[in-house]
């Protein structure tokens, strides 16, 4: 009776580390498609002369890397900070397509903490961004 125990615990962690392994690949893959969900190409940008069409569709790209970074981190913690500054990203999207849509001026509506805030969240989403992106082998050794 103890060896059948004894095996069946065996194979319960052998199963629940090919588990393990699969959710740690599944969440890299996810926080990769975050990290290059396509985007448009925005020289200049200004938010205060941006088209309102421009600002929609980032905040719809804004939102869908928050939702793949979130999912990620549902299925691995080391993609809590990915899923964090995306999120950032996305709420900041989505008040400055608010802000323009209501007719303001974003560079009078938005403080310079604010700004800040932005510029960090953009850091933090492009240093997790590397993370994610770097080959397999190479997130290995770190």
């Amino acid at each position: 009776m103890r060896r059948s125990a004894g095996a069946a615990l065996g194979l319960a962690v052998v199963l629940l580390a090919a588990c393990s392994d699969t959710s740690e690949a599944d969440a890299r893959e996810l926080a990769r498609q975050s990290c290059e969900y396509p985007a448009p190409d925005t020289p200049g940008f200004d938010p205060d002369t941006a088209d309102l069409g421009l600002l929609v569709e980032l905040d719809q790209v804004a939102q869908a890397r928050a939702d793949l970074a979130a999912d990620a981190a549902a299925l691995d913690d080391r993609w809590l900070p990915l899923s964090d500054a995306a999120t950032a990203l996305a709420a900041y999207a989505g008040r400055l397509r608010e802000l323009r849509s209501d007719g303001a001026e974003v560079s009078q509506e938005m403080t310079p903490m604010m700004w800040d805030q932005l510029k960090y969240a953009s850091d933090a989403f492009i240093l997790e961004c590397r993370a994610a992106l770097e080959p397999r082998s190479a997130a290995g050794r770190s």
